[in-house]
């Protein structure tokens, strides 16, 4: 029992030079993380992720430049973050737009109001249509990617093992799809929102 304890209790010298390092970066992991997120709890995570990483991986010899480091660190973490928040608020928002679609197509509406949803969800129908039709002109794996995910509803993992990718390679691909999407279709999709 007393050898387990020891294993527990960590080495003087790690624990004074993790305290040292602590002490020194802190405010400025803290700051990075606060400039990217506009979220002082947020930042205060991503500034405890960092240290306890540095715990874990301060015996390593490549931590020279340690400043850099946790700074890159920080970045890279906060970049997570506001990917996955960019991510849930575009999974919110269709969600959102398919309660209400699903609410205003079981409540009487009059004749005006039907027609607007209708030439509405026709619009939309018709944006994403083309959104697709590009995508598979374009490049049939991006196609087939983004088909398995929004129509098919497969999962991420799922996906990049059917296609042989690592997840980290299917992610990325992913994101340059998306983000070629969004660049030439965002003025479409911006014009049905303020329609309706």
């Amino acid at each position: 029992m007393e050898n387990n304890k020891k294993n527990i209790i960590p080495d003087t010298e790690k624990e004074k030079e993790f305290n040292k390092v602590y002490r020194r970066y802190s405010a400025l992991i803290l700051n990075i993380a606060y400039q990217y997120l506009k979220d002082s709890q947020l930042a205060e995570e991503v500034m405890q992720e960092v240290m306890f990483r540095y715990y874990v991986h301060m015996n390593d010899s490549n931590l020279v430049y340690l400043k850099s480091w946790l700074s890159t660190i920080a970045k890279n973490l906060c970049i997570n973050i506001l990917k996955k928040r960019k991510y849930e608020v575009i999974t919110g928002e269709i969600e959102l737009v398919s309660n209400y679609r699903d609410t205003v197509l079981t409540e009487a509406l009059d004749p005006e109001e039907q027609y607007l949803e209708t030439e509405r969800q026709r619009v939309i129908s018709g944006l994403c249509e083309d959104i697709f039709r590009e995508l598979k002109e374009t490049n049939e794996k991006e196609y087939c990617a983004i088909e398995a995910l929004y129509r098919e509803e497969k999962a991420k993992k799922d996906i990049a093992k059917d296609m042989d990718m690592t997840e980290g390679a299917f992610y990325t691909m992913l994101c340059r799809a998306k983000a070629k999407v969004r660049k030439k279709y965002v003025g479409q999709y911006e014009e049905i929102k303020e329609l309706w």
